[in-house]
């Protein structure tokens, strides 16, 4: 096996001008700490303010990153004009409120995914965003994760031909109790957690054409919703596409691994947030192509890991949009093709069949 360099700058978000856009936050929680701000920090955005009702949580989270104001309501947010962008990270079911005040406001918004808990309440959103023209973006942060976003370059430079399959794997255990709203919620793990490869695979392949979903819980499990998914895809081009998500692993083996097969080549890894969550280790990625490494598999080091550095995305891409008025990669408006693929899975799960995406209005 050989080596070989992949540039950072063909998978990470370049430093722009745009990071000038002032942020204000809305929720405190660990994401937050753990994700969010340390991203925002390391790639130089000006955080100046932040609120949750926990005013106290608030308050630590402000003082551990330096931020200027603590907002006693969200009212007082709305009305400062020092931020331009609003970044909310709170729970789905409370989202869509603050989002619409928000743009009420004319303020840019970064949402966490899914920007909705339906298709139909995230349309009205992206309708609300256009009525009261201002940017609005959705966290898909695996998006820049350094693995995928790699792989998407090797994809575009024609390392593996034309895709012919696309596999990725996902097998762990989770407790979903420590997110109360999640165990009681009743769409789970494809809703906020296969959503992430689902995008992912969009990013690199583009819009699947039907989806077959199974899924699966484990006996006497407390959670309502469903802790494992498998989800085949069809593509118009011939690619298949297979997700397999699993949280009831009994066991400490946990693993993430993919693999895109093509007519000239193949790339491999794994992805090191499901393997120590949230801080993970860093992803792997191997290619073999046999006109540009007959033979031989190539290994690379990549730069970052998913949390945090893939959370400087989503932000550096609506900072960007703001500053080019142009639509941001992760749109909310991209967002609901995403929304439509889970769709389709939870529709083929309840009636057994595969599912035309075409369907899903």
């Amino acid at each position: 096996m050989t080596s070989l360099f992949l540039d950072p700058a063909w998978y990470k978000p370049e430093a722009r001008s745009a990071a000038n856009l002032k942020i204000a936050i809305v929720g405190a929680g660990n994401i937050v700490e753990t994700a969010h701000l340390p991203a925002y920090r390391k790639a130089g955005f000006d955080v100046v303010g932040i609120f949750d009702v926990r005013i106290d949580r608030a308050r630590q989270v402000a003082h551990q990153f330096d931020i200027p104001k603590v907002y006693k309501d969200l009212e007082e947010l709305l009305i400062d004009s020092d931020p331009q962008i609003i970044d909310i990270a709170v729970p789905p079911a409370f989202q869509s409120p603050i989002v619409t005040s928000v743009l009420e406001a004319g303020k840019h918004v970064l949402c966490q995914k899914p920007l909705a808990v339906t298709l139909s309440e995230a349309k009205l959103l992206v309708e609300q965003a256009n009525k009261y023209r201002c940017k609005l973006a959705v966290n898909e942060n695996m998006r820049w994760d350094p693995a995928m976003r790699a792989s998407r370059y090797l994809l575009h430079e024609g390392w593996i031909g034309s895709p012919l399959l696309a596999a990725l794997e996902v097998n762990y255990f989770e407790n979903w109790s420590t997110w109360p709203w999640l165990a009681d919620a009743e769409r789970l793990i494809i809703l906020f957690d296969t959503i992430h490869p689902i995008y992912g695979f969009r990013m690199l392949f583009g819009e699947p054409t039907s989806v077959y979903c199974i899924t699966g819980r484990r006996p006497q499990q407390k959670e309502r919703g469903e802790t494992r998914a498998v989800i085949t895809m069809e593509f118009a081009n011939g690619l298949t596409g297979l997700l397999l998500d699993s949280s009831t692993n009994p066991t400490s083996d946990r693993f993430a691994t993919f693999r895109f097969d093509g007519t000239e080549g193949s790339i491999k890894g794994t992805l090191g947030i499901w393997y120590n969550y949230p801080f993970g280790r860093a992803d792997t990625l191997e290619f073999s192509s046999k006109s540009k490494s007959p033979g031989a598999w190539i290994s690379t080091e990549l730069e970052g890991r998913w949390v945090p550095d893939a959370f400087i995305g989503p932000m550096w891409a609506l900072m960007t949009a703001v500053e080019e008025n142009s639509e941001p990669e992760n749109s909310g408006k991209e967002h609901l093709k995403t929304l439509s693929v889970i769709e389709a899975a939870y529709l083929s799960s309840a009636e057994k069949r595969r599912v035309l995406l075409q369907e899903i209005a």
